[in-house]
């Protein structure tokens, strides 16, 4: 291939670094945090696996009425909620603020919406250590008022003495019951679903409403942090609302690289903007839980969006890879989000770096082409200038093609495969089922739309909804005691 129409690689910077050892000790040491804050009655310690599973069903369904109404009322619900989904969440997203450039000055403001069990708070206080001496206010409001009780007790039991430097107020309501504020940072994490409900010109009212909420609660120099799962539904959400937001006058700073209409709205575009990394890190009584309600993790995926009122220097060579590498005919390629659109990066050899959420620094051929199926602009890359990769990078998927995830719920992130050799005591690595759970859940644009007759064949994310009802193996569930759950 001729010079003039390879692309050469300048950096690729990834947006999950490598999990530190202090993240790993701090969702071990949260089962005893558990236990304090809310200890498990026998009844709901042995039938803990399959109370998960049943709302893992109930959050992740496809089709149907979805879970009830505050089903966080709920003992056992709630139990599941906070043994199983709170800390997988505390751990994608706690990922996620650690590399991420946000910080909190001394006597900022925050406002959780959509707060369930203190998520945020906690995930903050576990991912930035630094933040944890400064005098920090939080206003976190839902509508069930339980859960917002059981995670400022889980809170206090996380921090201990340390903690009393964070205010945290509990309001109890709607989204239109927010304070005024204003507030330094604004963010909700898997509540946008119940926030801007509805389809059709219902579901873009609601989005407009939703927008004028966060950026009238902002302050000047505020950011608004939205975090969902990395289901279709999820990055769909957050596409529009983007929209939204930018007609209030907010720029999005990440994990955006420019302020053109979103590309994953294009009509041709059947992906979604998510992002993907291995379940590093992930303490072994929370893979034995994960295992007892028969839900496979070893990858979680999310979507986000930081915005605020600056404009940030957007770069045109800038990217963000939104897939995992994935086969085509003479090699690999990954896509990427840009001003331009979206970019199909192939290359014989894979540069170091090119991970799902990395941000690329790249310059195009001199003549770029366009692929006749995506219209995704066509950018070879010279393998023999792979570039620089910048900070410490998550670790690689194994494998190509790599498989994303896609999860279905707004709450959780359920049907994942959990890490590999973290099983049961005993059980040998890859013992047991190797493939994600069926669901019925279709599969993601990165497959059907690759360029033409030398696209990737079908590559995109894996299904990942729960297995079929029912435990796989009979015993008690809680992980109560030293050994985790089946009461060992």
């Amino acid at each position: 291939m001729q010079a003039d129409t390879q692309g050469r690689l300048r950096s690729a910077r990834p947006l999950f670094i490598q999990a530190p050892p202090e993240l790993a000790a701090a969702l071990e040491d949260y089962r005893r945090v558990l236990h304090t804050a809310h200890p498990l009655k026998p009844k709901h310690s042995m039938g803990l696996p399959a109370d998960v599973k049943r709302l893992s069903l109930a959050l992740t369904a496809e089709r149907g009425p979805g879970p009830q109404a505050n089903y966080l009322s709920s003992p056992a619900n709630l139990s599941a909620y906070l043994y199983y989904f709170l800390p997988w969440n505390l751990y994608r997203v706690s990922r996620l603020l650690h590399g991420l450039a946000l910080d909190l000055p001394e006597g900022s403001s925050v406002l959780d919406l959509g707060c369930g069990p203190l998520t945020l708070v906690q995930a903050l206080w576990i991912a930035r250590p630094q933040l944890r001496t400064r005098r920090l206010r939080f206003v976190c409001l839902d509508q069930t008022g339980s859960v917002m009780r059981a995670g400022k007790a889980l809170f206090e039991a996380l921090a201990g003495e340390a903690g009393q430097a964070w205010s945290i107020e509990m309001v109890q309501g709607p989204l239109h019951k927010a304070p005024q504020g204003p507030f330094q940072l604004v963010t909700a994490l898997n509540a946008l679903n119940e926030l801007a409900g509805g389809r059709g010109e219902e579901g873009r009212d609601a989005l407009d409403r939703v927008a004028e909420v966060l950026t009238g609660r902002l302050a000047a120099n505020g950011r608004l942090l939205l975090v969902e799962p990395g289901t279709r539904l999820g990055g769909g959400l957050l596409s529009r609302l983007r929209e939204a937001l930018m007609e209030e006058g907010l720029y999005p700073q990440s994990p955006c690289t420019h302020d053109a209409p979103c590309p994953m709205l294009a009509p041709r575009w059947r992906s979604w903007c998510h992002f993907t990394f291995p379940a590093d890190g992930i303490p072994a009584w929370l893979a034995r839980l994960t295992d007892y309600a028969d839900l496979d993790k070893d990858r979680v995926s999310l979507a986000f969006l930081l915005m605020s009122g600056e404009q940030p220097q957007y770069k045109d060579v800038n990217s963000r890879v939104v897939s995992h590498r994935f086969a085509l005919p003479g090699g690999q390629g990954v896509y990427a989000c840009a001003e331009d659109g979206i970019r199909l990066m192939t290359f014989v050899q894979p540069p170091r770096g090119l991970l799902s959420g990395a941000l690329v620094e790249a310059e195009l051929p001199e003549s770029p082409m366009r692929d006749p199926k995506t219209g995704a602009l066509v950018c070879p890359l010279d393998s023999s200038a792979p570039g620089e990769v910048r900070g410490q990078q998550s670790s690689e998927m194994p494998g190509a093609p790599a498989r994303e995830t896609s999860e279905r719920s707004p709450k959780v992130q359920a049907g994942e495969r959990k890490p590999r050799g973290a099983g049961a005591p005993g059980r040998p690595p890859g013992a047991g089922r190797s493939g994600p759970a069926k669901s019925g859940q279709g599969k993601s644009a990165p497959g059907k739309s690759g360029p033409a007759k030398s696209g990737p064949a079908k590559s995109g994310p894996a299904k990942s909804g729960p297995a079929k009802a029912g435990a796989r193996r009979a015993g008690p569930g809680g992980p109560k005691g030293p050994k985790g759950p089946r009461g060992k």
